[in-house]
């Protein structure tokens, strides 16, 4: 059995889950995303949908959920309403929330969202409601929550054959773009065949994780000042792995068949040998990132390019005499090339800036017009290049010999 559950509100919670009825479930999707129409699509394969209509005030959040009900009417879809569950839960809820999500789900994501998290939560707050449990569910510390074999007699809930989780919603091409990096790795899915697009998803996976070092050191900064470094960052094959696995499955989830990376082509290592020492461990390391997941990819049967960050930046954000810097040029061109573009962390930035590049097309050149002068024409100065080249040297040395004979010459004739 597959069950969806849905919270509507400025970024929109989403889990789907499945089970059979006997202990934990499993999170098939645990997404949020900006869009309404989005969200149909993640969930039509789910047998049963419910969200939260009446549990936040606001025009803005009644106007998502009458969309995403639309969207699903558009497939003789509907949701059930769960009512107000933030009531029987609490307000000042958030760490029991991801501590019932944690103990509920077999593989709950640890770095969902707020508002993934009480999508989550709903789920088994309903769940909880379909076990027709006599007081309302508390959320004390770790609850584990055993779905019921006979959700589907619950008369509110609407059953519908699974239909395929690729079904889109809108006009354009679906492109994805990933920005590696040493520490944190961003994918950025766009629909669009050119700018605006529209945002699908947004994720920043982390790399490694960060370890305390048996004795804390101290580290001098370019500029002479020191600082105390008490953890490391440690990437292993496991990680690297994982790493892979969650980009391929967002790609998959949103039927992504091309996306664009990003690479190093050039690196100016700085004087200090240990500010060196990590820039180039750094590079090792997202060079290492890229190729596992581009590699995972194109075994799946996705089309990888590779796009140099200069060259990406340089389309679509390029250098004006304004005084400002390149990051800056890349978020304000991010912010006019999405029609929705939230609020996010540089690394999504640039992925979004590439998935901008790759919608934009290349600029034509202009053909240069040579402009003839009407004026006399100018000797040109011999330049030091010239003075330089031995046949250059032999006929000047002949000229010199020539004048000093005909000086001479003149010069006996006087008397």
């Amino acid at each position: 059995m597959i069950v969806a559950a849905i919270v509507p509100g400025a970024w929109i919670g989403v889990v789907v889950a499945e089970g059979d009825g006997l202990g934990q479930w499993t999170v098939l999707c645990a997404e949020s995303v900006p869009l309404p129409t989005d969200v149909a699509r993640l969930v039509l394969r789910a047998e049963h949908i419910a969200t939260e209509r009446t549990g936040r005030a606001g025009a803005r959040n009644a106007l998502i959920a009458e969309t995403i009900d639309g969207a699903l009417a558009a497939h003789d879809r509907s949701a059930a309403d769960v009512g107000k569950w933030r009531r029987d839960v609490g307000a000042a809820h958030w760490a029991r929330v991801a501590a019932a999500c944690l103990d509920g789900f077999t593989n709950w994501p640890t770095t969902a969202h707020g508002v993934t998290r009480e999508a989550g939560a709903m789920l088994l707050w309903w769940r909880a409601q379909a076990e027709q449990r006599t007081a309302p569910l508390s959320f004390v510390g770790p609850v584990r929550i055993t779905p019921s074999a006979d959700l589907s007699s619950v008369p509110t809930l609407v059953c519908a054959p699974t239909i395929p989780v690729s079904v889109s919603f809108q006009v354009g091409t679906v492109r994805a773009a990933i920005d590696p990096g040493s520490a944190w790795l961003a994918v950025v899915v766009a629909r669009g065949d050119a700018p605006p697009l529209s945002l699908v998803a947004a994720e920043t996976f982390e790399v490694g994780a960060m370890v305390p070092l048996a004795k804390p050191r101290t580290v001098t900064r370019s500029d002479g000042t020191t600082s105390q470094v008490t953890h490391r960052r440690s990437v292993t094959s496991e990680h690297v792995t994982t790493i892979a696995s969650g980009v391929l499955a967002l790609l998959q989830l949103h039927d992504v068949r091309r996306v664009v990376v990003e690479h190093v082509d050039h690196v100016h290592l700085a004087e200090s040998k240990a500010h060196s020492s990590r820039m180039a461990t750094d590079l090792v390391r997202s060079a290492w990132v890229e190729g596992a997941v581009s590699e995972r990819l194109r075994a799946h049967g996705i089309d990888v390019a590779t796009v140099a960050s200069a060259s990406w930046r340089a389309r679509i954000a390029p250098r004006v005499a304004d005084g400002s810097t390149a990051d800056q040029r890349v978020d304000v061109a991010v912010r006019a090339g999405f029609v929705d573009w939230p609020r996010s962390n540089v690394h999504a930035r640039d992925a979004a800036g590439l998935c901008l590049y790759d919608a934009t097309p290349i600029p034509e050149r202009k053909a240069r017009q040579r402009v003839r002068s009407s004026g006399a024409k100018v000797k040109r100065r011999v330049t030091s290049a010239r003075r330089n080249d031995p046949l250059d040297a032999f006929i000047d040395a002949a000229i010199a010999r020539k004048a000093a004979v005909a000086s001479g010459a003149s010069g006996a004739g006087v008397d």
